[in-house]
This record gives C-alpha cells, sequence and structure tokens, in this order.
C-alpha cells in the first residue's frame, strides 16, 4: 500500500511566523515598502503634516506622491533621493518631500490633490501671506515698457 509522506519541510505555522515577524523587522522585506526613511535628504509627508508644512513654508516644495507598491516609484525612489541631495543646499527657496499614497491615513489627502497616478509630481510655489510685499525686485522691478 501506499504510505502517505510526511512533509519535508518545516510546518506551515513555523513559516508562517518567520513572514510575520519579517514584517515587522525594519530593513528586512516586509520594510521594503518604505522607499524613503528619515535619513534621506527629503522631507517625509503624511496628511497631518502636508498642508502646515507646504502652507507655512518660505520655499517652494517639489512633492512626489507614490505608492510603495509600485513599480515605477520603486525605481524612481533612488533619483528623487539624489534630486534631494542635490537641492538640499538651497531650502530656503525649494523643498523636496514625499507622501506614500498607499498609508491608510494618506488616502484622502491623496484623493484631495486628484492623485491617480503613481508616481505624481506636484509643485507648490511660496505665496507670501496676505499683505506682505515681495522683496524689491522680485517683480521683475519695472515692466518692459518702461525700460523702452
Amino acid at each position: 500500500p501506499i504510505q502517505p509522506s510526511q512533509p519535508s519541510g518545516p510546518p506551515v505555522v513555523l513559516l508562517l511566523a518567520a513572514a510575520a515577524v519579517l514584517c515587522l523587522v525594519p530593513g528586512s522585506l516586509g520594510g521594503a515598502g518604505r522607499l524613503y526613511t528619515e535619513e534621506d535628504p527629503l522631507v517625509i509627508l503624511s496628511s497631518d503634516s502636508l498642508k502646515s508644512a507646504v502652507t507655512n513654508s518660505s520655499s517652494a516644495w517639489l512633492i512626489q506622491f507614490f505608492s510603495s507598491w509600485c513599480g515605477h516609484c520603486i525605481q524612481y525612489s533612488s533619483t528623487w533621493k539624489a534630486l534631494a541631495q542635490d537641492v538640499k543646499d538651497w531650502q530656503d527657496a525649494i523643498s523636496v518631500g514625499v507622501l506614500d499614497c498607499a498609508q491608510e491615513e494618506n488616502f484622502d489627502v491623496c484623493k484631495d490633490y486628484s492623485i491617480k497616478f503613481y508616481p505624481t509630481f506636484k509643485v507648490r510655489q511660496h505665496v507670501p501671506a496676505a499683505g506682505v510685499s515681495p522683496p524689491a525686485g522680485a517683480d521683475g522691478g519695472r515692466s518692459l515698457a518702461s525700460g523702452l
């Protein structure tokens, strides 16, 4: 008679437990969803921080709305980090940020910003507060007609 074979590998419960642990350990396979970390030369934004960071900023913002599972986003992350590194000394003029639309707490803000594809890039220009005059020369100082 044919005898049922015994599984030769570890029990399924052990494999599931190991997978769960990997998901909790930063930098492991489960942590691969984090394309950007606090060590990167950019600002990791969230639904709580996006509006206040951009609205109260004295600089323009380049923001990448991405999804941690998106293949294009994963491939592009090193380029975005390199850009952030290149302009990090210009933070008075420009800030670089990222917002992960795959995180549940960011769903609504991504919807509010009409994010439908990943990655999506938005530029938010600095707008001086009402009643504040731009610095001298910021508007060109004169019109073309006055120069003629």
